[in-house]
C-alpha cells in the first residue's frame, strides 16, 4: 500500500485512511457491530489513519471510534476535526461552538 509522510517530520500513513462519518446514522441507520467490525478490518489491512469528528453525531462517531480502536490504540493515527458541532443542525451552548477560541483549548475526551 502506498504511504503519505504527514508534515516534515511527521508519520507515515496509507495514501487511504479510513474516514468514519458514516457509521453514526449520516447516512442512514447506524450498525455498530458492522462499523467497529470494518475499523478492524481496517486496522488488520495495514490502514492506520482513522478520521472522526465531533460533529458526527454530536460526538457519538468519536465514542463508537473509541470503543473500536480500544487495545488497539498504538496501531492507529486518530485524527478528529472538532469545533464543528454546530454544523449538524444541533442547538449547541455556546461552549461547544467552533467559533470561539475556547473551543480550541477545551480537554480532549480520553479514549
Amino acid at each position: 500500500m502506498d504511504t503519505r509522510k504527514l508534515g516534515k517530520n511527521g508519520p507515515a500513513v496509507p495514501a487511504l485512511g479510513l474516514g468514519c462519518m458514516g457509521m453514526t446514522g449520516i447516512y442512514g441507520e447506524p450498525n455498530e457491530p458492522e462499523s467497529i467490525a470494518t475499523i478492524h478490518r481496517a486496522i488488520d489491512l495495514g490502514v492506520n489513519l482513522i478520521v472522526t469528528s465531533d460533529a458526527y453525531g454530536a460526538g457519538a462517531n468519536e465514542e463508537l471510534v473509541g470503543r473500536a480502536i480500544k487495545g488497539r490504540r498504538n496501531r492507529v493515527l486518530l485524527a478528529t476535526k472538532f469545533g464543528n458541532m454546530g454544523l449538524s443542525g444541533f442547538k449547541l451552548p455556546k461552549a461547544f461552538r467552533g467559533d470561539i477560541p475556547a473551543t480550541c483549548r477545551r480537554p480532549a475526551m480520553r479514549l
